[in-house]
């Protein structure tokens, strides 16, 4: 058999099923990645999870890496087995001591390691340091390379296009990412001086216990589980980033938007009256998009552990319970909340006592009268 029969026998599974311009864009492909030095072990791995189209991104995007680990080691002064520790407690893939998979800015990561050790630092938290960056650096990258990748894509396109286009643009920006990221990280690092508290008795003791009086929210779209049963999972996910998309034109300091959870979000504020008018804002924003369920709120307040970009204690338990009384398109809140927002122009109608699974006796709750709710009758 030649070499060009060999060839085609090889291709034919990865062609199954295509036809046209779909068909010769691939073998087009794919035989230009045989021509680069792909085996075809490789591109049939790689045609089985759907990703012959980011080959030639990854190429790109790895060919700055081409140093080891021992190179990063004689550079830095440290132990290969401690570059190597580093690079597994950022959630970085597993590398020999001898494989190419560090750039030059390995190095000075390395080096700022020392920097916060000779600081003072613990081994302790220096570890939890870097798992900490290394899960926030992950769901940033995942999130970018789907808001990338959804951009690049045109109408028409083989994976042959596709994927040269891929490639391209990770030339290009990938190193732009950098000083974008290091200059937002700055930028973050010197807006978070405002949420910094350290009392009295934790100068003393030497240790954070991070816990303060917080107004905590919740924001969830009405019956989003039973529409996993008539919707699809593409259309769940687009009515929870329609919500994040019209909560982050709204929230401002001092409120912020802790997290999303599924098709809720969580935020909080030192200040329960904005924190409502926030929520207020959102649910007006919420009512009038076409493409977006009727949305609850739940607000409580009280004493919680802010354990950096999360917050953890009875606030947030109780503003979610609270958050599933709630009517569609109300907002509803603890009686502290009431209370502390009393010298504003907020009105709240009482909705009697109900019984919270965490709170041992019933709890009166209110609601905001915004004058959006539909039907104060209606079930949530």
């Amino acid at each position: 058999m030649s070499d060009a029969e060999l060839t085609e026998t090889a291709l034919a599974p990865m062609l199954y099923g295509l036809d046209g311009r779909l068909r010769a864009g691939r073998e087009r492909l794919v035989r230009e990645l045989i021509a680069r030095g792909y085996s075809i072990e490789t591109l049939r791995s790689a045609h089985a999870e759907d990703r012959l189209a980011v080959l030639l991104l990854e190429d790109a995007l790895r060919s700055s890496a081409s140093l080891t680990a021992r190179d990063v080691a004689l550079d830095t002064g440290f132990d290969v087995s401690e570059v190597l520790q580093t690079w597994h407690l950022l959630g970085l893939g597993t590398v020999g001591s001898d494989e190419p998979a560090f750039d030059d800015l390995a190095c000075e990561a390395m080096r700022t390691m020392t920097l916060t050790r000779e600081y003072g630092l613990s081994q302790a938290a220096r570890d939890e340091l870097l798992v900490v960056l290394g899960r926030h650096m992950w769901q940033l990258a995942a999130d970018l390379e789907v808001i990338v990748g959804n951009e690049l894509g045109r109408p028409g396109d083989t994976e042959y296009e596709l994927a040269h286009r891929y490639a391209d643009a990770g030339r290009v920006l990938a190193p732009t990412a950098i000083p974008l990221v290091s200059a937002v990280f700055s930028a973050h690092l010197r807006e978070r001086m405002r949420d910094i508290f350290v009392t009295a008795e934790e100068a003393e003791v030497g240790a954070l216990r991070a816990t303060t009086t917080m107004a905590v929210a919740f924001v969830d779209v009405v019956g989003f589980t039973s529409l996993g049963e008539r919707v699809d999972a593409g259309e769940l996910k687009s009515i929870a980033t329609r919500l994040v998309a019209v909560a982050d034109d709204i929230v401002e300091l001092p409120v912020r938007v802790v997290k999303t959870v599924g098709d809720a979000l969580l935020l909080m504020s030192r200040d329960p009256t904005t924190l409502v008018a926030t929520l207020a804002a959102i649910n007006r924003a919420a009512a009038a998009h076409p493409l977006l369920p009727a949305v609850h709120s739940g607000v409580a307040y009280g004493t919680a552990h802010v354990g950096g970009a999360d917050i953890f204690g009875a606030p947030v338990n109780l503003a979610s319970r609270i958050t599933d009384l709630a009517h569609a398109g109300t907002i509803w809140a603890a009686q502290s909340v009431v209370e502390l927002t009393a010298p504003s122009d907020l009105a709240w109608t009482p909705r009697g006592e109900h019984a919270v699974h965490g709170c041992m006796d019933p709890i009166v709750v209110f609601e905001l009268d915004d004058g959006l709710s539909p039907s104060r009758a209606t079930a949530p």
